[in-house]
């Protein structure tokens, strides 16, 4: 069975309940058909036709009839599960599902539903007899792998395919799609081999992205950038941003999980007078003042994936003396001198000019690997998020707790500690620490090992 992407966009939830005469039924499509699409356009605070909050009963109003009272719990039901798709995991699972469709598009629009094989799928049988619907997923498996094995620069993880492998499952279950297929040992045997061995050129082990430090940032703005660019000025105050803010890209630059920073999200603070009384103001508001006023500026990150109640949380930056040899960037002054020549307003993205244009990913991630290129390092082994892993290991390496690099970067657990990487001041004061015998004795052996 063909099928476009469109069609399959329209039909991704599949046939909804037949309504009880009297009574509507609850329309899955309805809650995911924007849903669907988030990998093209940001995913929707609100979807039409269901309640933004719990609707509850009137004690004050007339009993309700039983229309009434299922039209309620309906609402309710629609808009607890609107909460629990709306967030970066569903924003991922439609990321896998549109992957999904480009194979099967590739495939001449083999039906993504597995309901009909198509007629080439004989042609070349496996070694043993293997279910269409099973070979299918091997394919997916093996179609992700290429492409990253093909193009560095946009290299998967193998997280990244088995969650792609789980949206795909997701979405044929909630299509009324028997899904056990989906338990073939040979799947789960693919699976365990995208996670313990070298697969496809290096697309295992050995690709973690590598730290972008403080003087990668002064090479691309000394050697690489053009300072008459503004396009290239955003990328160089995105840079300090990331990496002071141990920003995710997505708190930055508009995705489609829609954090980014906006105009008003960025506050800066003046000193006019001697009296040393500090004058605060939006963005926006911030034009008719003089770098020299400027002291501090707070950055508002709405919300992360970690953040999906988008309560925020407020980052703190005062000027640096830019003329200490100690000090690489002032993020305040260059953010400053950005909101007064660029001049984004309001919900405009911050790193936008002028209403005219705005930083997008791709850019900013072309800039990464150009600097490490212009460094001799691999490209591959960089890209937008390198900066937040950057200024996590500078944290670590100045002596920071764990707990406090946790807190800056708004972590939930200890997975951060994948990302830090040591530097040469760490390294040495371990080595130290580890050949002086006062550090750790036979007699804390003793004293810790009661029995020893």
């Amino acid at each position: 069975m063909a099928i476009s992407e469109a069609e399959a966009d329209r039909t991704l939830l599949g046939p909804t309940a037949t309504p009880t005469a009297g009574h509507r039924s609850i329309s899955v499509r309805q809650v995911h058909t924007q849903q669907l699409t988030a990998s093209r356009v940001r995913v929707p605070h609100a979807t039409p036709g269901v309640p933004t909050a719990l609707q509850r009963r009137d004690t004050a109003a007339p009993p309700e009839s039983i229309e009434q009272l299922w039209d309620r719990r309906q609402g309710n039901a629609l808009y607890l599960l609107v909460k629990g798709v709306v967030d970066t995991t569903a924003t991922t699972y439609c990321t896998g599902w549109k992957h999904w469709l480009a194979m099967c598009r590739e495939y001449e629009h083999m039906d993504p539903f597995l309901q009909v094989a198509p007629s080439f799928a004989s042609r070349t049988p496996m070694p043993i007899q293997i279910p269409f619907q099973v070979t299918a997923i091997l394919h997916f498996i093996a179609y992700l792998a290429e492409r990253g094995a093909e193009d560095h620069t946009h290299k998967l993880k193998a997280t990244t395919i088995l969650d792609y492998v789980t949206a795909v499952r997701h979405f044929l279950q909630i299509n009324l799609v028997d899904v056990a297929f989906m338990q073939s040992p040979l799947i789960s045997k693919v699976k365990s081999a995208l996670a313990t061995e070298e697969v496809f050129d290096d697309l295992v082990l050995d690709t973690k992205n590598l730290a972008f430090t403080p003087d990668m940032i002064l090479h691309f703005k000394r050697n690489i950038a053009n300072q008459q660019s503004f396009q290239d000025r955003a990328i160089i105050l995105a840079m300090e941003l990331q990496f002071t803010a141990l920003n995710r890209v997505s708190e930055l630059l508009p995705t489609a999980a829609d954090y980014y920073a906006r105009a008003i999200d960025i506050k800066f603070g003046f000193e006019l007078d001697a009296s040393g009384e500090i004058t605060t103001a939006v963005s926006p508001d911030s034009w008719g003042y003089d770098v020299s006023q400027v002291r501090n500026m707070t950055y508002r990150i709405r919300g992360s994936k970690t953040d999906q109640r988008r309560r925020g949380v407020s980052m703190f930056f005062e000027i640096m003396d830019e003329s200490n040899p100690d000090v690489a960037f002032c993020v305040v002054r260059d953010a400053f001198r950005w909101a007064q020549e660029a001049r984004p307003i309001g919900e405009d993205a911050f790193l936008s000019y002028r209403n005219s244009w705005g930083l997008g990913y791709d850019q900013y991630n072309r800039a990464f690997k150009m600097t490490a290129i212009h460094m001799d390092l691999p490209p591959e082994r960089f890209s937008t998020h390198s900066a937040r892993i950057g200024g996590a290991s500078a944290l670590a390496a100045a002596g920071l707790p764990d707990w406090q690099i946790k807190k800056l970067g708004r972590w939930k657990s200890l997975a951060f500690l994948e990302y830090i990487q040591t530097a040469l001041t760490s390294m040495r004061a371990a080595q130290v620490a580890m050949v002086n015998p006062a550090t750790f004795s036979v007699a804390d052996t003793r004293r810790i090992h009661h029995l020893a």
